[in-house]
């Protein structure tokens, strides 16, 4: 015994495998002596009751390779102390076999990955295969003692003996290994209910081995009794870990031979009976511990899948928790931003408007230009967080692709006249009719104009054209900027891509992603072609599908006859609010200012304005309450809300509110002038018309 000199006292780790040896010592040697005394009383094969085999290797499988100490030593000692003649060839051949063969299938089972828990398939195979060649050592060890020693024994009866004591390894090993193993980690079943399940199953699983192995009935009620052990022992499979099969199949095992040496119910002789049930046995205990071994595997796999789908949803709330923040973020963003773009906005109208000296005129040119791709940026970006969201709305109607692109053109003429280009237009004399949402289709064509003035030099030429191709109608802009790389064409339309040259310009890299949901939403498509070098440049292509011409009615255009307006201005940023009301000043309307919400319905009390331009983010209450309020005691006066937001939700949220139209900061005083234009003149119904 060792002993630790520091401390005093023993090791506790020795005592324990002490112990542990000494335990499997005397389990083996008392397996060893009931085997040889069943042999030599009842004059059975000793194989038939042989626990050894499975005590050995389960000892080694869970101690290591020491446990062959114990187990040679109790061998040995079993084979000395024989019920019968001592024959020490015996006794030397039954030492060696019996330590070799754990050994090598421990070794065996390692190697293929054996867990001992019995809760997959493959532990099952893999016992079961292992068994079925490492059992076969102590037999044929034995064989080659017996053959030395009896010279004259005939091969039949070699085969026998040979047959006999590989069926008493294989059937101990299938029995009591993945009994110990299972077991090792023991866990008491949850549950009250499963609980008694369990023993109501192995309740009736013993009263049927009992009526089967030791009494008579067994003749009149033997298939049935056969199918409700089956029928249980399925059920504990289905319903139970691996664990209670394997206590199972030991309990039918023991149970079954007990009756037969004690009680003896069969009439044929008990040698012949213990090797009949032993076969039965070694049938039908492979069949249900795969079985059993399945059923876990089904088991495990659901609760795993059921704890990633549990991960995947946690995870999808996450991510979509996370996507409304950013988005939320985004709207917020484009909101500040727009804040002060819009007096920015209304500043370089205002003076354009008043007219300046040409280098004047031309740097206020150049500052309109970067003032709208601010504003279009913050679009692009508001349109990636409603595209991801699915809340991008298309109303769609006949739109002739001609004046659609004649709008663009004038839209993007300052920024194409800065890099002194020249933009081509290549249009049928004859309307080419769409089924398309117009703001969206300007949008698109807008893009692609955008995106080739931003990726074609100085002085470089785009061309824009339109024509119909069977039911679509095709619209292309081609370029001879730097192009698009070989490698870049599939990628292109990701959001937020760029490739190496296109990171040079400016840009988010989000437009063409745009671009291309817009088109697919209108049930079209987009091709791009790029030779990737200059002056070869870009093609662009976007193809509709063409409509019918729209009803004559619906093609008269309105005669919009100018009014002028009292007009209420109501915004707590004070550069906007005088930007706006400066331009509309110069138009001819008689405008009033309002800083906060009180402050607007004391003037609205005092003015009796036409229109109001109504900001929602006022600093004593929000622009929807003033809304209700107007709405509630003036239900004539036109309520236009002017704000950052710019969503679907937040047009939404305004049109509940009250409001008439809902412009997005910044405006233009063109689209301030037209959307005026369509007002009644004498005030019938508080602007309908645009509803």
């Amino acid at each position: 015994m060792a002993v630790d000199r520091a401390a005093g006292t023993r090791n506790p780790f020795l005592v324990r495998r002490f112990v542990a040896m000494a335990c499997v010592f005397f389990l083996y040697l008392i397996g060893a002596w009931i085997g040889q005394f069943i042999f030599f009383t009842e004059h059975s094969s000793p194989a038939v009751i042989w626990a050894p085999a499975g005590i050995a290797l389960a000892a080694i499988l869970l101690g290591g390779w020491r446990m062959a100490i114990p187990i040679a030593l109790a061998q040995l000692l079993a084979g000395l102390t024989s019920f019968g003649p001592v024959v020490l060839l015996y006794v030397a051949s039954a030492t060696i076999g019996y330590t070799l063969q754990p050994l090598y299938l421990s070794i065996a089972l390692r190697r293929f990955g054996f867990q001992g828990s019995m809760e997959t398939i493959r532990d099952a195979f893999v016992l079961i295969g292992v068994a079925l060649i490492g059992t076969a050592i102590f037999p044929a060890i034995t064989a080659l003692a017996y053959s030395y020693m009896h010279a004259g024994a005939t091969g039949s009866s070699m085969l026998t003996d040979f047959g006999r004591l590989w069926a008493g390894n294989l059937l101990s090993v299938l029995v009591i290994v993945p009994l110990v193993t299972s077991w090792s980690r023991f866990a008491f079943p949850a549950g009250r209910r499963r609980i008694a399940e369990l023993v109501l199953a192995f309740a009736i699983l013993i009263g049927c081995i009992y009526i089967i192995f030791w009494s008579p009935l067994a003749s009149e009620l033997g298939l049935f009794l056969v199918l409700v052990l089956w029928s249980i022992l399925l059920w504990i499979a289905l319903r139970h870990e691996p664990r209670y099969m394997t206590l199972a199949i030991a309990l039918s095992v023991v149970i079954a031979f007990l009756g037969g040496i004690i009680a003896h119910p069969a009439g044929t002789p008990l040698p012949q009976q213990l090797f009949g049930d032993e076969l039965v046995i070694l049938l039908f205990s492979p069949l249900f511990l795969i079985f059993a071994a399945a059923a876990s595997e089904r088991r495990n796999s659901v609760r795993e899948l059921a704890l990633r789908v549990e991960e995947l949803n946690a995870l999808a709330t996450k991510l979509s928790a996370e996507d409304r923040a950013k988005n939320d973020f985004i709207a917020i963003l484009a909101h500040e931003l727009r804040n002060p773009l819009s007096p920015i906005v209304s500043t370089l109208e205002l003076l354009r408007l008043k007219g300046s000296e040409p280098e004047s005129l031309e740097l206020i040119r150049g500052a309109e230009a970067q003032a709208a791709t601010m504003r279009r940026l913050l679009d692009d970006l508001l349109d990636v967080a409603r595209i991801s969201r699915n809340k991008i709305t298309i109303r769609k109607e006949p739109v002739d692709v001609r004046e659609t692109i004649k709008r663009s053109l004038a839209t993007v003429a300052n920024a194409s006249s800065q890099r002194q280009q020249a933009i081509i237009a290549e249009l049928p004399d004859e309307p080419l009719w769409v089924d398309a949402d117009p703001v969206r289709l300007e949008q698109i064509i807008l893009n692609l104009l955008s995106n080739a003035i931003r990726y074609t030099g100085d002085g470089g030429e785009i061309r824009i054209s339109s024509a119909a191709e069977g039911e679509f109608a095709a619209i292309a802009v081609r370029d001879n900027g730097i192009g698009i790389k070989q490698e870049d064409l599939d990628t292109i339309f990701k959001p937020f891509h760029q490739s190496t040259e296109s990171r040079m310009q400016a840009g988010l890299g989000i437009g063409l992603s745009i671009t291309k949901r817009l088109v697919e939403l209108h049930d079209g498509e987009i091709l791009v072609e790029s030779e990737g070098v200059l002056p070869q440049g870009s093609r662009f292509t976007v193809r509709l599908p063409r409509s019918a011409p729209p009803a004559a009615a619906a093609r008269q255009e309105r005669s919009v006859r100018r009014h002028l307006r009292r007009i209420l201005v109501v915004d707590d940023n004070k550069p906007a609010a005088t930007g706006i009301g400066k331009l509309l000043e110069h138009g001819g309307h008689a405008v009033s200012l309002a800083h906060s919400g009180a402050e607007a319905l004391e003037r609205i009390a005092a003015e009796d304005p036409e229109v109001v331009f109504l900001d929602i983010g006022l600093p004593d209450m929000s622009g929807y309450d003033v809304a209700r309020t107007v709405r509630a005691g003036h239900p004539r006066i036109t309520l236009i809300a002017l704000t950052g937001y710019g969503q679907e939700e937040d047009k939404r949220t305004t049109r509940d509110a009250g409001f008439d139209f809902h412009l997005t900061k910044p405006v233009s005083i063109a689209e301030v002038e037209d959307l005026l234009a369509t007002l009644p003149a004498d005030r019938d119904g508080s602007g309908a018309a645009g509803k």
